[in-house]
Protein backbone atom coordinates (compact mmCIF):
# COMPACT_ATOMS: atom_id res chain seq x y z
CA UNK A 1 0.00 0.00 0.00
CA UNK A 2 2.82 2.19 0.87
CA UNK A 3 4.07 1.90 -2.65
CA UNK A 4 0.98 2.67 -4.10
CA UNK A 5 0.72 6.00 -2.31
CA UNK A 6 4.13 6.80 -2.94
CA UNK A 7 3.11 6.73 -6.44
CA UNK A 8 -0.16 8.51 -6.22
CA UNK A 9 1.79 11.41 -4.80
CA UNK A 10 4.00 11.65 -7.70
CA UNK A 11 0.26 12.96 -9.63
CA UNK A 12 -1.25 15.16 -6.43
CA UNK A 13 0.18 16.61 -3.73
CA UNK A 14 1.59 14.97 -0.32
CA UNK A 15 -1.39 16.32 1.56
CA UNK A 16 -4.13 15.72 -0.61
CA UNK A 17 -3.39 12.03 -0.57
CA UNK A 18 -2.93 12.16 2.82
CA UNK A 19 -5.96 13.93 3.23
CA UNK A 20 -7.71 10.99 1.04
CA UNK A 21 -6.15 8.57 3.18
CA UNK A 22 -7.28 10.16 7.09
CA UNK A 23 -10.71 10.73 5.40
CA UNK A 24 -11.79 6.74 5.40
CA UNK A 25 -13.60 7.28 1.65
CA UNK A 26 -12.85 4.45 -0.55
CA UNK A 27 -11.46 5.68 -3.86
CA UNK A 28 -13.58 4.52 -6.71
CA UNK A 29 -13.30 4.36 -10.63
CA UNK A 30 -16.39 5.92 -11.45
CA UNK A 31 -15.67 9.43 -10.92
CA UNK A 32 -18.16 12.19 -10.20
CA UNK A 33 -18.47 15.54 -11.51
CA UNK A 34 -17.16 19.21 -9.65
CA UNK A 35 -16.96 22.61 -10.69
CA UNK A 36 -13.14 23.33 -11.15
CA UNK A 37 -11.04 26.10 -11.44
CA UNK A 38 -8.55 26.34 -13.96
CA UNK A 39 -5.25 27.08 -14.48
CA UNK A 40 -3.32 28.04 -17.68
CA UNK A 41 0.10 29.49 -17.88
CA UNK A 42 2.47 30.76 -21.17
CA UNK A 43 5.61 31.74 -21.14
CA UNK A 44 5.31 35.09 -23.73
CA UNK A 45 7.14 34.60 -26.79
CA UNK A 46 9.52 31.48 -24.98
CA UNK A 47 9.27 29.33 -27.87
CA UNK A 48 9.93 32.24 -30.88
CA UNK A 49 13.15 33.40 -28.29
CA UNK A 50 14.14 29.33 -27.57
CA UNK A 51 14.58 28.78 -31.37
CA UNK A 52 16.75 31.82 -31.89
CA UNK A 53 20.50 30.99 -32.36
CA UNK A 54 21.42 32.95 -29.23
CA UNK A 55 18.93 31.08 -27.26
CA UNK A 56 21.68 29.59 -24.63
CA UNK A 57 20.27 29.59 -21.03
CA UNK A 58 16.51 29.82 -21.97
CA UNK A 59 16.56 26.06 -21.18
CA UNK A 60 17.47 26.75 -17.66
CA UNK A 61 15.38 30.11 -17.81
CA UNK A 62 12.82 27.65 -18.63
CA UNK A 63 13.24 25.39 -15.63
CA UNK A 64 13.46 27.66 -13.36
CA UNK A 65 10.41 29.74 -13.91
CA UNK A 66 8.66 25.91 -13.76
CA UNK A 67 10.22 25.76 -10.55
CA UNK A 68 8.40 29.06 -9.71
CA UNK A 69 5.20 28.77 -11.11
CA UNK A 70 4.19 25.18 -9.46
CA UNK A 71 5.85 26.10 -6.16
CA UNK A 72 3.06 29.22 -6.53
CA UNK A 73 0.38 26.81 -7.39
CA UNK A 74 1.13 23.85 -5.02
CA UNK A 75 1.49 26.90 -2.43
CA UNK A 76 -2.66 27.64 -2.94
CA UNK A 77 -3.13 23.72 -2.55
CA UNK A 78 -3.44 23.31 -6.95
CA UNK A 79 -2.99 19.67 -8.51
CA UNK A 80 -0.59 20.12 -11.05
CA UNK A 81 -2.05 18.12 -14.41
CA UNK A 82 0.47 19.04 -16.53
CA UNK A 83 3.32 20.81 -18.59
CA UNK A 84 2.28 21.61 -21.93
CA UNK A 85 5.27 23.10 -23.99
CA UNK A 86 6.12 26.21 -22.05
CA UNK A 87 2.82 26.16 -20.09
CA UNK A 88 1.50 24.27 -17.08
CA UNK A 89 -2.26 23.17 -16.33
CA UNK A 90 -3.23 23.00 -12.68
CA UNK A 91 -6.58 22.70 -11.04
CA UNK A 92 -8.48 23.31 -7.98
CA UNK A 93 -11.65 21.68 -6.89
CA UNK A 94 -10.68 18.24 -6.43
CA UNK A 95 -9.98 15.21 -5.49
CA UNK A 96 -10.82 17.42 -2.10
CA UNK A 97 -12.98 20.49 -2.08
CA UNK A 98 -11.50 23.55 -1.95
CA UNK A 99 -14.24 26.28 -0.75
CA UNK A 100 -12.68 29.72 -2.27
CA UNK A 101 -11.66 27.65 -5.70
CA UNK A 102 -12.39 31.27 -7.62
CA UNK A 103 -10.17 33.20 -5.84
CA UNK A 104 -6.99 30.73 -4.98
CA UNK A 105 -5.95 30.75 -8.63
CA UNK A 106 -5.61 34.68 -8.25
CA UNK A 107 -3.85 34.41 -5.06
CA UNK A 108 -1.38 31.61 -6.98
CA UNK A 109 -0.77 35.05 -10.08
CA UNK A 110 -0.33 37.63 -7.18
CA UNK A 111 2.64 34.95 -5.98
CA UNK A 112 3.86 34.82 -9.56
CA UNK A 113 6.92 37.52 -10.71
CA UNK A 114 6.76 39.12 -13.88
CA UNK A 115 9.63 38.18 -15.83
CA UNK A 116 11.11 38.76 -19.81
CA UNK A 117 13.18 35.79 -21.41
CA UNK A 118 13.86 37.71 -24.62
Amino acid sequence: MSNSLRSFSAFVPVGIVRQLVNSGRPLTLSGESRFLTIFFSDLEDFSAVSETPVARGTDAAGIIIFEVVVGALTQESATIDKFIGDSVMAFWGAPTEVPDRSTVPVSAHCGLPIVSVG
